[in-house]
């Protein structure tokens, strides 16, 4: 769907729906997750899951694009370092993610002696957390992608370019 979805449109314009589904589907989680109704906690993982899977397959097509432009002006094939440098990111933001939902138990006041039965200020501090920080992730995702460069006409425009001096490389 989401393949359609920027074959359609642009990568661009299905990046930046993409990362407003995760931010609604995030903040909707504040309101459906409740003990009173526990199987409404379902939704907003049915719209944020599949959409954080395409953020990975439009993320790695849009290095595609970044590496043509490069080859472009550089003439330097150099996907192996914006492969690594986005393998570097993945796995820092990974890291950091654990590191600081460990941060955020502590700061909401989540207490291991009282198990399952922690105060209503930490569950209050919980839903929060877990409502508003993938929701401003989204929304930086979605001011850096406005931002991006590469249109499809411009993806499209270097790869014509790219594929002349291929083919005129060949005939020399």
């Amino acid at each position: 769907a989401f393949a359609s979805l920027a074959t359609h449109t642009s990568k661009k314009q299905a990046m930046c729906i993409v990362l407003g589904i995760i931010t609604l589907g995030s903040l909707s989680s504040y309101f459906l997750m409740t003990p009173h109704m526990p199987y409404l906690a379902i939704i907003p993982q049915l719209l944020v899951d599949p959409a954080i899977a395409a953020t990975f397959m439009l993320y790695h097509s849009m290095i595609a694009d970044v590496c043509d432009l490069d080859e472009l002006e550089t003439g330097s094939r150099r996907e192996g370092s914006f492969g690594a440098v986005a393998g570097w990111v993945y796995k820092t933001g990974s890291s950091l993610a654990v590191l600081l939902s460990g941060i955020g138990l502590w700061l909401g006041g989540f207490d291991v002696l009282r198990g399952s039965e922690q105060s209503e200020g930490f569950i209050m501090s919980a839903r929060l957390q877990f409502a508003l920080i993938p929701a401003i992730a989204g929304l930086i995702g979605l001011v850096i992608f406005a931002k991006y460069p590469i249109t499809r006409e411009h993806a499209l425009d270097v790869r014509r370019q790219l594929d002349a001096k291929q083919d005129g490389a060949q005939v020399e």
